[in-house]
């Protein structure tokens, strides 16, 4: 599937990374969303479908390397062995989407389905209003911790030793 759209002849060492990452990268969130529906079926007191999606990666990326050394034996050509490696990392993004897909079956067989706000736009709402503060909070933390760095680094990006008519770094007794 992955060398439908990716011309491999024209790969080069340096660009196998950048390949394997864009082609990898949509799998962070995938793994997210896995997690968050794990712990959505956790709450339920089902661990199996949360402890099974591992296994599901496993076998995506066996199945997807038996698939590649089939086409292309090990040590037949460096641009092989980019595609069998491209063709693993397809896997893994199948492997995401497929442990989605399992999490959200497991989850709409116990309860409603994730996306289901019925009865939980109240309670949400009520949420947001009680951290409403603390985000502010801090959000003012990284802005102040922000500015502190700027000043304690004023003399490395602005290259003289005095701020606002002060020497910089201060004198001891400042």
């Amino acid at each position: 599937l992955v060398l439908l759209w990716i011309n491999v002849g024209s790969l080069e060492s340096g660009n196998l990374a950048i390949w394997l990452m864009m082609i990898m990268l949509p799998y962070a969130p995938l793994v997210c969303m896995v997690a968050l529906l794990g712990a959505m079926l956790q709450v339920h007191g089902r661990f199996g479908p949360t402890a099974a999606a591992p296994i599901i990666l496993n076998v995506c990326i066996v199945i997807a390397a038996a698939t590649g050394f089939a086409l292309a034996p090990l040590g037949s050509d460096p641009q092989a062995t980019a595609s069998t490696v491209l063709l693993m990392a397809g896997g893994v993004l199948v492997a995401g989407l497929v442990q989605i897909t399992w999490s959200v079956f497991a989850l709409s067989s116990d309860t409603r389905l994730p996306w289901s706000t019925s009865g939980v736009q109240h309670h949400l709402r009520g949420v947001f209003r009680k951290a409403g503060p603390m985000i502010l909070g801090l959000g003012v933390l990284q802005v102040n911790t922000l500015i502190d760095g700027l000043i304690a680094s004023y003399r490395n990006y602005a290259g003289t030793s005095t701020f606002m008519g002060t020497t910089w770094p201060l004198d001891e007794h400042a």
